[in-house]
């Protein structure tokens, strides 16, 4: 994930952080993308087989990400959204498809904007669910000598 964030920052210029971190937050405006749901099981059954001294298991896999872009408006904060939501679809597939990640679907914008205790945090965000692929080794021991009494 962190080499898509980073192609994404290069590609429009936006920040954008993990969240529910302690760090401080950058100025306004800014993007905030939250793995909420990190292991979702896909419809393609995983494949397990022995190859050499190993064994193998490989399967697909889905994780959701959540996007949140916070603006000193609500014109900017939609305005940086679009970007972003726009990079998804368009701008960062090949990127996103050179490691080995396909995008499963990108959700529509949302507003976001909550109230705070005199003033409001305007944020718009989506949705993004991409897919995975996990390869697994283990190596396999052999008996190569058995002794046998009798």
């Amino acid at each position: 994930m962190k080499e898509i964030i980073a192609q994404l920052f290069k590609d429009t210029g936006i920040r954008v952080i993990k969240a529910n971190q302690l760090a401080s937050t950058p100025p306004l405006p800014y993007g905030v993308y939250n793995i909420t749901s990190p292991f979702i099981k896909d419809r393609a059954r995983p494949n397990e087989f022995a190859a050499n001294d190993k064994k193998i298991f490989e399967q697909q896999y889905q994780q959701t990400v959540s996007f949140n872009v916070y603006g000193n408006t609500t014109e900017e904060a939609l305005q940086k959204t679009n970007d972003i939501h726009r990079w998804f679809l368009f701008m960062g597939r090949e990127f996103i498809h050179d490691q080995n990640v396909s995008i499963v679907e990108v959700t529509n914008i949302e507003d976001r904007t909550t109230f705070l205790v005199d003033s409001y945090d305007y944020k718009y965000g989506f949705d993004v669910r991409l897919r995975f692929e996990e390869r697994i080794e283990t190596s396999i021991d052999w008996i190569e000598k058995i002794n046998i009494e009798q």
